[in-house]
């Protein structure tokens, strides 16, 4: 016991740090507290147990568990030790029941948004583009730790991969996700905030079509902010409202603090028909594509 008291990380723990550990402890107990949730020995072991007998029960990996979910700001990192604890808890009954592999993945799963150079090595039926920078990739958020779901795991499975896509965003329906609404100084705009401290919280991007159902008329404008999973979104029905709301979305990015942590990219978007493109502003001017001029075209001043 000597060992823990003194705050020296044990055997199974690697990749973090004496100090890590110490707080990652102390994240984990804080939210298995929250969760009324009963560990005993799981310092010693490295493992959770969710479910019910030994020989049915979920083990949660905590050393995964805490290097997935790290952030050097205690706060956040227990967040994520929070929701991560809280996603597995509610599927275990479902992943113990399951006969299959297939059926022990697919309420595991979760889509996630990276850069797009990342994703060369997948199959394309594992990839959806998001834009021409950023694409969606399968993920598996297991009690083992969080991994990219690959062809070799579908060939294995014997699985059409837009199978496992339709769970992914089954699953991502039930993540949550907060809304506001903010309205520029000086202006009648209305701009959509939507955002979630979970590190899967900007997958809610590949739902714009559901969460703004407007939005296939003229598309919306895509604020992606460098906190985790915060983004805002307007849709364009004036072409002068364009370069209010451009900058406005700009300001808001500035403003906020970028955690590399938990996103990967930020910037201003304009997404239609499930997909995106970079808008990019210079010497006073908005610049966009061809496809988005030709919706500007046919808008009201």
């Amino acid at each position: 016991m000597n060992w823990f008291a003194h705050g020296r990380p044990p055997r199974w723990f690697v990749g973090l740090g004496n100090e890590q550990w110490s707080q990652g402890a102390h994240c984990v107990e804080l939210a298995l507290t929250k969760l009324g949730m009963v560990s005993t020995g799981w310092r010693r072991s490295g493992k959770i147990a969710l479910g019910g007998a030994v020989r049915n029960r979920l083990d949660v990996h905590v050393g995964p568990l805490l290097r997935d979910t790290f952030h050097p700001y205690p706060e956040v990192w227990y967040l994520a030790v929070h929701r991560e604890l809280k996603f597995l808890a509610e599927r275990a009954p479902t992943v113990l029941r399951a006969t299959t592999e297939e059926d022990r993945l697919r309420p595991l799963l979760l889509p996630a948004l990276v850069p797009a150079r990342e994703t060369l090595h997948l199959p394309d039926a594992l990839v959806r583009p998001w834009s021409n920078e950023v694409a969606a990739v399968l993920c598996a958020r297991a009690p083992e730790g969080t991994r990219q779901v690959t062809g070799a795991d579908v060939r294995r499975l014997d699985v059409d991969p837009a199978v496992l896509w339709t769970a992914a965003r089954h699953n991502l329906r039930a993540e949550p996700l907060e809304e506001g609404t903010a309205v520029p100084k000086g202006t009648d705009m209305e701009v959509n905030v939507m955002g979630s401290n979970d590190r899967f919280g900007l997958s809610q991007l590949l739902r714009l079509g559901e969460l703004l159902p407007d939005a296939a008329r003229n598309g919306v404008l895509v604020g992606v902010i460098g906190s985790p999973g915060l983004f805002a979104c307007h849709e364009v029905v004036r072409r002068d409202q364009l370069p209010k709301a451009v900058r406005f979305l700009e300001l808001m990015i500035a403003r906020e603090w970028y955690d590399p942590f938990r996103t990967e990219f930020s910037g201003v978007y304009w997404w239609k028909d499930g997909l995106a493109e970079t808008v990019r502003t210079g010497d006073g001017a908005v610049k966009v594509s061809s496809r988005m001029m030709g919706v500007l075209d046919k808008l009201s001043r």
